[in-house]
């Protein structure tokens, strides 16, 4: 997620993410904010949940790092943000940039070339229609009994953020439980240090469905970045896991 303010030099919202807004707020009614502590560190994590339009891609120069079994360090909260982007609004400045950066540091089979129109259009193909192919990115469809949205993973991760002092904008349309939020969710953890709370957070609600995502779309011909998307996604998630 994102710092930023209406002076922010980030583009405007495309008419997919505008349309995306209109049709997840028809479906949630969204929690209420949760007041954070006073402490300085705590309101710029605030800020960061808060602010989802522009997420910009964070140095790994300057953020928490873990080693993976190589020995190069993993920037997890690069990564993490860059996925709260690509899941969320593909159309925000830089998102092909990150998602080269996120193939390179993976390594990852590249889905290139490709540009941002292209991640765009693949990107609500996939995920804003509502017939039966569309995939869904809240985690309540693939975990509830009748595959419904705004169920009780909703409220759920609603609680985490809370715990953490966070909250999902009112305003903002965007369920508690879908994939851009987790991923952001993941990255403001990391960056204050909280560690074992992502860890468990990552292993008691990502991990148990976006597998699913990712065999959906491996089967999708026209998933042709999503799917290298999702792979690295499941793959930091056990980076995440492994590395201590």
């Amino acid at each position: 997620m994102r710092r930023g303010d209406s002076g922010s030099s980030m583009k405007a919202e495309s008419r997919s993410g505008r349309t995306r807004a209109r049709r997840l707020r028809k479906q949630c009614s969204p929690g209420p904010r949760i007041r954070a502590d006073a402490e300085s560190d705590e309101a710029k994590s605030r800020d960061k949940m808060e602010n989802t339009k522009d997420n910009t891609m964070t140095s790994a120069q300057s953020e928490p790092t873990a080693p993976d079994r190589s020995g190069a360090p993993t920037p997890f909260v690069e990564l993490f943000n860059t996925f709260a982007v690509l899941w969320l609004k593909p159309e925000t400045e830089g998102a092909v940039e990150g998602l080269q950066r996120l193939v390179d540091v993976l390594g990852l089979k590249p889905p290139f070339p490709l540009s941002s129109a292209e991640l765009q259009k693949e990107y609500a193909r996939l995920f804003l229609g509502v017939g039966p192919e569309t995939v869904s990115l809240c985690e309540s469809a693939w975990t509830s009994p009748l595959r419904l949205v705004c169920q009780e993973a909703q409220f759920e991760c609603r609680r985490a953020y809370a715990a953490a002092g966070l909250a999902v904008p009112p305003d903002s349309g965007i369920p508690d439980d879908h994939l851009g939020m987790t991923a952001a969710f993941l990255a403001v953890s990391i960056e204050k240090g909280a560690w074992g709370a992502a860890r468990a957070f990552a292993a008691n609600h990502p991990a148990k469905w976006v597998p699913a995502v990712a065999a959906q779309l491996a089967k999708r011909p026209d998933a042709r970045i999503y799917r290298t998307v999702a792979e690295g996604f499941l793959k930091t998630l056990d980076r995440l896991q492994d590395e201590r």
